[in-house]
């Protein structure tokens, strides 16, 4: 790619070139393992934590190896390894021994990672007054509380560091306080909660509750949890806690904790339950690029005095941003007619008006019009939006006839009679108007699941929100037309490089105890032209934790993927053996896969300076960290600072390649006129997974109907 050409603002990034000069000379110790499917980052991230606190200097795991600023004898290091091991023989039971990697020298990854783990924590001190003055409490229920992190990537060969700062809400009653309202303690289970002591570097651990262990004294041993504890302010609170008190299990590493040791953080699903606003708590901890670049900069300046950072990248001093030009990002779609068109999502109905649809279905005409039968409860007036799908249909110049069944609540029982009830009208498409079809939080059963899970197999089905504006409405006449056969647009530039775009996803479910788990698989799969070709589902073990060789097999065909090529996007990182199995399979079947990961969070923010101040940067802004890596700004939200993708691919497909088949898939979400953030290849796979292992999914595992939406 050439260097930015359409970005005229000043673009730069909270990343920051690391300061060699400033780095002490490093180590590595080899972890020596039992077996070969043992974790070694899971053993090597919390060896490094032992370490840390027994010994001086820093350890940080980074590279397959266990780095540190810090000589200690091998008399030393093995002594800790055996003590260590006895105190905590479920952890580290596959841990022989460390071995020092003689005429080890770090590359630039794990200088990075060292000084972001290890060295940024030092001025933790220094950064702490920065952002405590920017804590404040928010209806009076939580308080605001904003944290930074830094993180060590590699730009263009060169170690450097990112400084983002997050904001989080938490609960005024700490997780003890909160519990004693309950009935049952299993509904703490979902919660997220954060540690109330922070580790020795500042940071505070947070998590997940994903498990009730049982009780204090009763079910786990009070002197086994203070041999496990390692900071002073977690055994005292150990020591106060009643007996028979609730022992949650906690986060990736399941930690114990009794209640009294956790507060309670507040994401938007839980918003209502606990009684917040969520105009408020969004307004809270969504920055805007101004704010939020003004407090980079400060943690950032006692970086830059203690010599660790330099200047920030930007477009001024580096030739690693881009625009969307430069990746060969063309917004035309090609509508009826042939006619092509910029792609507009305030002006694509009146485009669909005026030049019809790509490809339109056989129903709607005078001959057969378009039968559309609609389910919704009795008490929501729905008269407006049947009103306004009927006109904007017919200035599409479809032919429609309505039908209209009251249900008297949105219970499944209740659903299920007014499905039955409209079945003789033999609508072409089912809508359901039901409360709580824009539920965002996937542990809720909603009337959407219960009308999908009635509906699926039956006939192609929309949800949406009875209470829906103007706006949404003109949305959904978009997922009308591709729910009735017809094809919207598509691209009047195809993918030039691929036959297919495939999604990738795995999901998977605690059942209600947290310990019993359900797994879905899932590829939604798209044609070089936009259009979209099926989707399929397969169950997975309960113990994946990755997609197997077996299960590709049932998602990619042979029948359908022999000998083409195909852009496989990952929801997040490929995991375990996914990309050898991938690979493995693509020889077997003749076909070639490029690999890209799409990762929706940890990417630092970028930001443009305009003669209007910060702002957030353009649609398609990019900074490319190396050939096989980059930052990409695919959304703009209202007031917030974007979170850029961040996009991973290998050799021999290019970034700008990825890049391209990334943001170019944004364009094809037919079910809003709103722009996705994410790819239409990955864009609904987290629900489409849930609602596959609700067992809302098509009976075979394979679909052409988008039955999601």
């Amino acid at each position: 790619m050439a260097a930015m050409t359409e970005q005229i603002a000043v673009v730069f990034a909270e990343m920051f070139p690391i300061n060699r000069a400033a780095l002490p000379p490093l180590t590595a110790y080899r972890l020596d393992l039992r077996g070969r499917d043992v974790d070694a980052d899971y053993i090597g991230r919390r060896l490094s934590d032992r370490f840390g606190r027994r010994f001086a200097g820093h350890w940080v795991w980074t590279q397959n190896a266990l780095v540190t600023n810090h000589h200690a004898p091998k008399s030393v290091i093995n002594d800790a390894v055996r003590d260590i091991r006895e105190a905590e023989t479920e952890t580290f039971a596959d841990l022989k021994s460390l071995t020092l990697i003689r005429g080890w020298k770090p590359d630039a990854q794990a200088q990075a990672d060292f000084a972001a783990s290890g060295l940024f924590t030092d001025l933790k001190p220094d950064i702490a007054p920065v952002l405590a003055a920017l804590k404040y409490t928010l209806d009076g229920k939580a308080t605001v509380e904003r944290e930074c992190d830094a993180r060590g990537w590699v730009v263009a060969g060169q170690p450097a560091l990112s400084i983002s700062v997050e904001s989080y809400l938490l609960f005024k009653q700490d997780l003890r306080a909160y519990a004693e309202r309950l009935t049952d303690p299993h509904d703490l289970i979902g919660l997220h909660v954060a540690d109330k002591v922070p580790s020795p570097d500042g940071t505070t651990y947070k998590g997940e509750i994903l498990a009730v262990a049982g009780r204090l004294d009763v079910d786990l041993s009070r002197g086994d949890l203070l041999a496990i504890a390692k900071k002073e302010g977690s055994k005292a609170l150990i020591e106060d806690a009643p007996e028979g008190e609730w022992i949650v299990r906690v986060g990736y590493n399941q930690y114990h904790y009794v209640l009294g040791a956790l507060r309670i953080v507040l994401y938007p699903q839980h918003y209502r339950r606990f009684g917040l606003l969520a105009k408020n708590a969004q307004d809270a901890t969504g920055i805007a690029p101004t704010q939020r670049a003004g407090i980079v900069k400060k943690v950032a300046d006692v970086a830059k005095a203690g010599g660790l950072i330099g200047d920030a990248y930007s477009s001024q001093n580096t030739k690693q941003f881009f625009g969307a030009r430069d990746f060969r990002y063309d917004p035309t779609i090609l509508l009826g007619g042939g006619q092509v068109v910029a792609y507009n999502s305030a002006r694509l109905l009146a485009d669909l008006k005026a030049s019809g649809p790509y490809q339109r279905a056989p129903v709607g005409t005078h001959d057969e019009p378009l039968r559309l039968g609609i389910v919704k409860l009795a008490a929501s007036p729905a008269e407006k939006i049947q009103a306004s799908l009927e006109d904007k249909l017919k200035q599409l110049g479809f032919t429609v006839e309505i039908a209209v069944v009251n249900s008297p609540s949105a219970a499944r029982a209740d659903l299920e009679k007014a499905v039955d009830e409209i079945k003789p009208v033999k609508p072409h498409l089912l809508l359901g108007l039901l409360p709580g079809a824009d539920s965002r939080n996937e542990a809720d059963w909603t009337a959407y699941d219960d009308f999908k899970s009635l509906t699926t197999d039956w006939l192609p089905t929309l949800v949406a929100d009875a209470r829906m504006s103007q706006k949404n409405v003109d949305g959904l006449i978009l997922g009308l037309l591709t729910k009735i056969g017809s094809l919207p647009y598509v691209l009047a530039k195809p993918l030039d490089y691929t036959d297919y775009v495939v999604g990738l996803d795995i999901a998977r479910r605690r059942g209600t105890s947290g310990d019993g788990q359900t797994g879905a698989a899932f590829a939604h799969m798209t044609g070089s032209d936009g259009r979209f070709l099926g989707c399929r589902a397969a169950e997975i073990p309960t113990d994946a934790e990755s997609i197997t060789l077996a299960v590709l097999r049932q998602l990619l065909t042979a029948a359908a993927f022999s000998g083409k090529t195909a852009v496989i996007h990952r929801n997040g990182p490929f995991r375990g053996a996914e990309r050898d199995s991938l690979r493995l399979y693509a020889g077997e079947i003749g076909a070639t896969f490029h690999l890209v990961e799409v990762l929706k969070l940890g990417a630092p923010r970028l930001y443009a300076h305009t003669s209007r101040g910060i702002v957030a940067p353009g649609f398609g802004t990019t900074f490319v960290l190396n050939d096989a890596e980059a930052f990409l700004i695919s959304s703009q939200p209202a007031s917030a600072t974007p979170v850029p993708l961040h996009i991973r691919t290998e050799a021999p497909f290019t970034i700008g390649k990825a890049l391209h088949s990334v943001f170019t898939l944004t364009l094809l979400h037919y079910g809003s006129l709103r722009r996705p953030r994410l790819p239409v290849s990955v864009h609904f796979s987290d629900r489409i997974g849930y609602l596959a292992l609700r067992g809302v999914k098509p009976r075979t595992g394979e679909s052409s109907d988008m039955y999601w939406l």
